[in-house]
This record gives C-alpha cells, sequence and structure tokens, in this order.
C-alpha cells in the first residue's frame, strides 16, 4: 500500500509537477502495476483503497486510462474514443491510448470520432498514428463544407482500429451525409499503412 499511496501523492495536486508526474506514471506503465498490485493483494482494504485512489487520479484527467484498465488482456474487445477536445494534448493521449490497448490485448480493436476543424490538426494525428500504432486502420472523413475556417467544426472523421474493411459504407455514408446536410463537403474513406 506505501508505494501506490506514494504514487498518489506525487500525482495529484498540489504536489509541484503533478501533470508531468502523471504523464509519466502513465507512460511507464503506472495502469498495469497497479492492476498487478491489486491482483497480489487483493482483500487488502489498505491496498485496494490506494490503488483505488491512484486509478481515480489517472482517470480524472482525461487520459483515456479507463479504457486501458478495463480491456480484457485476451480477446475480442471493441473500444469507443469519443474525446471532449477539451485538452491541447488530446490527440496525443488517443495515440497513446491505442498504443496501450495494443500492448495490452493484441486483439483489441478501437473506433475514435473526431472533429475536422482544418487539415494539419488531422493530418498530424493520422500521422502519428502511422508512426506509433502497429496496427491497420481506416479513416473514414465527412466533410461538411469546405476546410475555410479553422474555428470551427467543418466536418468529422472516424478511425477504425484493425476492423473489418469497412471502408465502402463508410465512404458511401460519409458522402450522403455531407451532400445532404452539408454545403459543398464530400465523404471518403481510405486506409492508413503503418510504419
Amino acid at each position: 500500500g506505501y508505494s501506490v499511496n506514494a504514487l498518489v501523492k506525487a500525482i495529484v495536486p498540489p504536489a509541484v509537477g503533478w501533470e508531468k508526474n502523471l504523464k509519466e506514471a502513465y507512460e511507464a506503465g503506472a495502469l498495469e502495476a497497479i492492476t498487478e498490485v491489486l491482483t497480489k493483494h487483493s482483500g487488502d482494504e489498505e491496498v485496494t483503497a490506494a490503488a483505488t485512489a491512484a486509478l481515480t487520479a489517472i482517470a480524472s484527467d482525461g487520459s483515456y486510462a479507463t479504457a486501458v484498465v478495463e480491456c480484457p488482456r485476451d480477446g475480442r474487445v471493441l473500444v469507443l474514443i469519443d474525446p471532449p477536445f477539451e485538452q491541447p494534448d488530446d490527440y496525443e493521449r488517443i495515440v497513446e491510448t491505442l498504443v496501450s490497448l495494443r500492448r495490452r490485448n493484441r486483439t483489441a480493436q478501437a473506433l475514435v470520432w473526431l472533429p475536422i476543424k482544418d487539415l494539419e490538426t488531422l493530418d498530424s494525428f493520422l500521422r502519428d498514428l502511422e508512426d506509433e500504432v502497429a496496427a491497420p486502420m481506416l479513416v473514414a472523413e465527412c466533410r461538411m463544407k469546405p476546410l475555410a475556417d479553422p474555428m470551427k467544426m467543418n466536418g468529422c472523421a472516424l478511425v477504425l482500429m484493425d476492423g473489418p474493411d469497412l471502408a465502402e459504407p463508410f465512404a458511401a455514408i460519409g458522402g450522403w451525409v455531407a451532400q445532404a446536410l452539408g454545403a459543398g463537403g464530400d465523404g471518403r474513406a481510405y486506409a492508413l499503412t503503418p510504419q
């Protein structure tokens, strides 16, 4: 319980540098370590309380940690990620989450919703996915209008990690929505190739 309590004190306010500590703990595998501690010490109330506090601190950060912790280590699973996009590092956190999911369960699939405001943000995110996530991915875009104002939502995209080939239906649905409800937009679907 002591080491988990020490972790909690380092990753929550008012600890100096708590945000950096939290990110480093998450990247270093704190979730998996806490899960192992809980498994080894099941029934120990002090350890359970400390582990719960640590998991709450990690999950309350909005780091998508719950998706990783709750993902079974084997078997088929589909994780849906629909972030609020309120933090400047949400795109980075999505990539980290997908990497962690694949590390935990090689057969995990994910479906991620994204706003399309400007192409550079979307393209940068997709490049990061290709560089970091070792899984086939399909991107479906629905551009409701030309990407003229990066301060407004101009459409949305879905990224399907390691799913079935849905390129044709995704493109058809996105195209129909853009034509029926948009103003000069279009829909398309294409594969990403992991590097």
